[in-house]
């Protein structure tokens, strides 16, 4: 599972390096950098593979468990952002 999820890391990223090749950082979309959305694609990945590790060899409720306390989670994260006048 690791190897492929790592191949498939490899076209993602190459996904978001040939999107960036008709931009320059001067003209960048939304007025971010490639780099932003490389991070971005770097965390997202490494989340999910701390869920495929944690989630390997459990029984589906186990899994369904343990997926809505990670929104639940997730959403006392954004109400507590969003109360301290931070955003996402």
């Amino acid at each position: 599972m690791n190897q492929r999820m790592n191949e498939l890391l490899g076209h993602a990223m190459g996904v978001i390096t040939e999107f960036w090749e008709n931009y320059d950082d001067e003209h960048a979309p939304f007025g971010q950098r490639m780099e932003t959305y490389l991070d971005y694609a770097s965390t997202q990945f490494d989340n999910r593979m701390k869920v495929l590790e944690r989630d390997r060899g459990k029984s589906v409720d186990e899994i369904v468990k343990a997926a809505v306390a990670d929104l639940a989670e997730d959403e006392m994260a954004h109400a507590s952002t969003a109360h301290n006048g931070n955003s996402r």
